[in-house]
Order: structure tokens, then C-alpha cells, then sequence
């Protein structure tokens, strides 16, 4: 009896080793955690990689820029105007890379506003040409938003009346010495850009902190902003979703010059930059990896790029103007907008979630 009662407080005993031991392993195998990611890693090569070169890439279109056009001003030919014009849209499509990185010390500067705040307005452009005659770069400083930077100067050089409003026209010299104020602002705002990153990416790189100004938790909800203008204000009002259905083509966002889908383009092609980190190194597709985000059966990070692509190839395979696509091509238009949601979808909610992030974004940056 006593062998039986040893048998049997032995055989308990090696079980219950047996479970702590089970027990010990679940433990050790807890799913990776963001915290757990080389975040700083990841960071680095975001910010070396993909932040400086498109925003040095930017300041360089904005220098050339800047020389186009006091080049056409001094010397108002329509080859020179139409060289200024071109120059205006390799900058602008520049900028919309440049566009996501909205986070750190250049939102806290509001260095974005003063280089692409849109719609502008038209009518303090009028009255400043009409009621100023110091039309040059402080001038400029000293305005708003909304009378500066690129919208401006396309306004300007993509106006209808062309080479005559720099010529014949009564206010011709003026315009000539507004546009060179205008361009020479931009390409310092552009230099100061550059400027503000170079010196604080370290700040942005080190800042890996899981809260709402950590650079990681920014970036993302920077995707969501960009995202949610592309489909609310560059998509929707000018197929004419916030009225009830009528097109309204004016609202374009670059309605003169009339490459407004590029523009588009370009947004999804610098989030994909961002979110992949070029493809060769660690980007937001590694930490949805690390932390085994899942979307159904599939990896998240795999059908994030794959509706990133399906956005990027529906835009591509419309042709600009979007003024005139919206009404003549609206139920294609109305199914880019619909992918870019889907898309926004899983950045805002799956990845979201996933990552821990706080969505936070609010347009509302100052003047």
C-alpha cells in the first residue's frame, strides 16, 4: 500500500514539473511587441533615406524654381514663361513627397503652410499687386499663407491671359517683381526646410517613445492626413461630394495648371516610400511584420502594399486634368477615391491598432 502511495505522489510530482515547464515555455513565447522592434533602426533609415533626399530634392526644385522665374521676369518671353511653368510643376510634384513628412520640428515651426497652403486666394493676390508697389521678398514674408508659396505663383504664371499680363498689360512690371518675390520666399522657405530637418533628425530619430508626438506614432497619423485630404479634398469636392453630388471642377487642387492627378501620384508614391522605407531597409512593413499583423489569412503589411499599388495604378491610369475627369470620367475618379479609402481603411484602423498608435491628425496647423 505504502509503494502504491509512493507511486502515486511520484507520478503527481512529474506532472506537475512537466506543466511548470509547459507553463515556463508560454511564458518565453509572449507575441513580439512594437517595444521589442528596432525602432530607432527603422527611424534612421526613414529619415536618411526617404526624409532628406525628398526634402533636398525639393529645395533644389525650388532653387531652379526661383531662377526660372526671375529669368522669365526680366526677360518676358513666352519660351521663358513656359520654361518657368514647367519648373513650376517638377517643384510642385517635388513638394508632394515632401507632404507626409508634416511631423516634429517642422510642424511645430508651421514650415509647411507658407509652401503649399491651398486654395489660395486669389483676391489678396489682386489687391496686393493693385494696392502695394514693394512686391519682393519680405513683402511676401509678411503675407499669409494663402497669398504665398506655390499656389500663388501658379496663379500667377498660369493665368490666362498668359505672356500679356507680363507685358502689355498695365500691371506688368508689377506682376514681374511680385513673381520674383514669390519664388525667391519659396526657395528660402524651401532652404529652412532643409535646414530644420538636417539639424533636428536626430531629435526625430531618437524620439521612438509609443505616444502621441513619438515620431513613429506621427508618421502614421500623417499617412491618415494625406490620405484623408486626397479623398475629401482633392477627390471629393470636385466630384461634388460635400454638395450633394455636382461636380464642381474649379476645386482641383491645382486648377490652372491642371496636373492635379500627378500630384495625387506623387502623394501615394511617397507614402509608399515611407511605408516601405525604399524596400531595401527596415520601414512600417518590418514592424507590422515584427508585431505578426494579420489581415484575415494574409500579412497586413502585404496587403497594405498591394492596395498602395492598386491606388497608385487607378491614378496612373487617369490622365490629367482632373477638372475635366470628374465629369466626364466621374465613376472612374469615384473608384480611385474608393481604393484610396479602402487603403486608409487599413492604415487607420488595422495598422492603427496593431502598432498601439493614438489617431490624432487635425488639420488645423496655423495660418
Amino acid at each position: 500500500m505504502r509503494r502504491k502511495i509512493y507511486f502515486l505522489s511520484t507520478s503527481i510530482l512529474v506532472v506537475s514539473i512537466m506543466l511548470m515547464g509547459l507553463w515556463s515555455c508560454n511564458r518565453n513565447t509572449d507575441p513580439p511587441t512594437v517595444e521589442s522592434f528596432e525602432r530607432e533602426a527603422m527611424l534612421q533609415n526613414i529619415a536618411d533615406n526617404v526624409i532628406l533626399p525628398t526634402h533636398r530634392d525639393f529645395a533644389q526644385e525650388a532653387a531652379s524654381l526661383n531662377t526660372r522665374v526671375s529669368t522669365f521676369a526680366q526677360d518676358p518671353t513666352q519660351a521663358n514663361l513656359e520654361a518657368a511653368q514647367q519648373q513650376w510643376m517638377a517643384t510642385k510634384r517635388a513638394w508632394k513627397r515632401c507632404e507626409l513628412f508634416n511631423v516634429g520640428e517642422a510642424k511645430q515651426g508651421f514650415l509647411h503652410n507658407p509652401i503649399d497652403k491651398w486654395p489660395t486666394n486669389t483676391d489678396f493676390l489682386e489687391e496686393n499687386l493693385a494696392d502695394n508697389d514693394a512686391l519682393d521678398q519680405d513683402f511676401v514674408e509678411g503675407t499669409g499663407s494663402t497669398s504665398k508659396g506655390l499656389p500663388a505663383l501658379e496663379y500667377f504664371l498660369f493665368a490666362e491671359n498668359g505672356l500679356t499680363d507680363f507685358t502689355t498689360d498695365s500691371l506688368a512690371a508689377k506682376r514681374q517683381a511680385y513673381i520674383q518675390g514669390l519664388a525667391a520666399n519659396l526657395n528660402t522657405r524651401a532652404q529652412v526646410l532643409v535646414t530644420t530637418w538636417e539639424d533636428g533628425k536626430d531629435a526625430f530619430v531618437a524620439n521612438i517613445e509609443n505616444f502621441s508626438r513619438g515620431s513613429i506614432n506621427e508618421l502614421v497619423n500623417t499617412q491618415v492626413g494625406v490620405l484623408e485630404k486626397v479623398i475629401g479634398d482633392k477627390l471629393g469636392k470636385p466630384l461634388g461630394k460635400s454638395n450633394g453630388g455636382t461636380p464642381e471642377p474649379d476645386r482641383v487642387e491645382a486648377p490652372y495648371s491642371q496636373v492635379s492627378l500627378s500630384l495625387i501620384q506623387e502623394n501615394l508614391q511617397g507614402l509608399k516610400a515611407a511605408f516601405t522605407g525604399t524596400q531595401t531597409a527596415l520601414g512600417f512593413d518590418d514592424l507590422l511584420d515584427h508585431v505578426e499583423a494579420q489581415s484575415g489569412e494574409e500579412l497586413l503589411s502585404e496587403v497594405i502594399l498591394a492596395q498602395l499599388d492598386l491606388c497608385i495604378d487607378e491614378a496612373n491610369a487617369l490622365n490629367d486634368p482632373l477638372a475635366t475627369r470628374v465629369t466626364d470620367q466621374a465613376s472612374d475618379v469615384d473608384a480611385l477615391s474608393e481604393s484610396i479609402r479602402t487603403l486608409l481603411g487599413f492604415i487607420k484602423v488595422d495598422m492603427a491598432n496593431n502598432l498601439g498608435i493614438l489617431i490624432t491628425f487635425n488639420d488645423t496647423d496655423g495660418d
